[in-house]
């Protein structure tokens, strides 16, 4: 298992995996996300980010080329206890950008929709809350059952 603090190198992506990633820049990012635990205990923060001035804009958006599926593999890598999940178990997400009107799209499993997880993100990616969206797609359905963020 990878050390709490310590982030893994892909092709530019950031990939934490730990309860809160330290970000050493205020620019908001981009990226896909999960939160993990198990039993309704209390969730940690996994994600693959990048900087926002570093994600290519393609027809007025601003997404990750990747999806969970992915990235999970290398997750699974990083934190061997993941091995035996697949990567639509826990709850997940991501945060795109559309230019027209210059919102944040946050787009995720309505186990998420509460305003810990919410917080837990805009917080740790930098994101403005007042151009914030959040969205729900019936494909971001999970089985686990978890509590808040750490």
């Amino acid at each position: 298992m990878i050390q709490p603090g310590k982030f893994k190198r892909t092709s530019k992506v950031s990939i934490g995996v730990e309860p809160e990633p330290i970000l050493y820049s205020n620019e908001p990012r981009l990226g896909l996300f999960w939160f993990i635990a198990q039993d309704r205990k209390p969730s940690r923060f996994t994600s693959c980010s990048r900087p926002f001035s570093q994600v290519s804009e393609v027809a007025g958006f601003k997404t990750l080329d990747e999806g969970h599926v992915d990235i999970w593999p290398t997750v699974q890598r990083l934190d061997q206890t993941l091995m035996d999940y697949d990567y639509d178990y826990f709850p997940r997400g991501r945060m795109n950008w559309r230019k027209e009107d210059d919102r944040w799209l946050l787009v995720l499993d309505r186990k998420l929709s509460r305003a810990p997880f919410v917080t837990h993100i805009v917080n740790a990616w930098k994101i403005p809350p007042d151009r914030l969206l959040i969205l729900h797609d019936a494909h971001y359905r999970s089985i686990a059952r978890i509590g808040p963020p750490q």
